[in-house]
């Protein structure tokens, strides 16, 4: 698969859980970061925000979620990673490219990353 058709491939697929978290599950979803420059990859490596150098948003196959549920007339944001389980077993169901950043450190592939990053959706580097 080239990176085009992969990229291609994560579009489809991250729009498709956005409506299912939308429309499916009544939250609300606004995103955070896709693509991001070598430089500021660099920055967060150095600063301990990322464990690798080789981010998948470099390549445009990641994107970052914050949720929203409604609690009576307001929507709070979820903030903590079991909070984003139902939609990252929802996003791992989708293809078998597809990883949640909840379980970053699960599997021997992937960096240990402390605290937070529920909001993570990639395809596989």
């Amino acid at each position: 698969m080239t990176l085009f058709e992969k990229q291609a491939k994560f579009t489809a697929l991250f729009a498709t859980l956005i409506n299912w978290i939308d429309v499916q599950e009544g939250y609300r979803c606004t995103i955070g970061e896709v693509e991001r420059p070598q430089v500021l990859q660099d920055i967060y490596f150095k600063q301990g925000k990322s464990k690798t150098k080789k981010s998948a948003h470099r390549y445009n196959i990641a994107g970052d979620l914050r949720i929203f549920k409604k609690v009576g007339e307001e929507w709070v944001y979820l903030q903590k990673t079991e909070d984003y389980k139902f939609a990252g077993e929802y996003w791992e169901k989708l293809d078998p490219l597809c990883i949640w950043g909840g379980r970053f450190g699960d599997d021997p592939k992937t960096p240990k990353i402390e605290g937070w990053d529920g909001g993570h959706f990639q395809l596989s580097i």
